[in-house]
């Protein structure tokens, strides 16, 4: 699999498959991993995305919303790799 983007998202979902074994590189065209700070003063993507403040999201690139938790604490790690899993296609280890 190819993830395109060396952001915190990019850099995290490369992580994530590689420790459920599933074989992945990650590209990035800067020489950093950030052009720039992520910012949301205005809280505008928790608003767009439905998720409030303390809430998670997985957002394809194109911007439709793959699955959301209104609550951080309720998306524990084998919740959202069960989502991330089930996005992707792939097989529950």
């Amino acid at each position: 699999m190819l993830i395109v983007g060396g952001s915190l998202v990019g850099l995290s979902t490369a992580l994530f498959l590689r420790l459920h074994g599933v074989s992945c590189l990650a590209v990035e065209r800067h020489a950093s991993t950030a052009i720039h700070p992520v910012s949301d003063p205005q809280r505008r993507f928790a608003d767009a995305y439905g998720i409030g403040g303390a809430g998670v999201v997985l957002v394809r690139p194109d911007g439709v919303v793959g699955w959301r938790a209104l609550d951080a604490t309720r998306a524990s790690k084998a919740v959202v790799g069960d989502a991330l899993r089930s996005l992707l296609g792939l097989e529950a280890v």
